[in-house]
């Protein structure tokens, strides 16, 4: 699930799951280091809100709209105890690696 295939204004929440650490190695054979060359921007929790409202904005010009939304990170799915989220219309959860992963599936790719 990407953000431009399913944002829309009724959208008030978006909950971000980080891709793995090592979430390049296994789809395009690219190793990670400690000063976060091959590590997936999404792996740093710090990422996903400024990335999501930019991306919010760029989709709808809409600053307002953007600054407005909530953006909450979770490490791992599991984390993610609030199940209710999954079915609310107002909340997009973006899983990250296996968009990584879809994509890298998509253009054959494996390691």
């Amino acid at each position: 699930m990407e953000i431009q295939d399913h944002y829309n204004s009724r959208i008030k929440e978006v909950v971000v799951i980080q891709a793995l650490e090592d979430g390049f190695a296994r789809n395009f054979g690219v190793m990670h280091f400690k000063d976060e060359f091959g590590m997936p921007s999404l792996y740093k929790g710090w990422v996903a809100e400024p990335l999501v409202k930019q991306i919010v904005y760029e989709l709808t010009g809409s600053r307002q709209e953007a600054q407005a939304l909530t953006v909450v990170v979770f490490e791992k799915r599991e984390a993610m105890t609030d199940t209710l989220l999954l079915s609310d219309p107002r909340v997009l959860v973006l899983d990250v690696q296996p968009l990584i992963d879809a994509k890298a599936r998509d253009r054959g790719l494996s390691y």
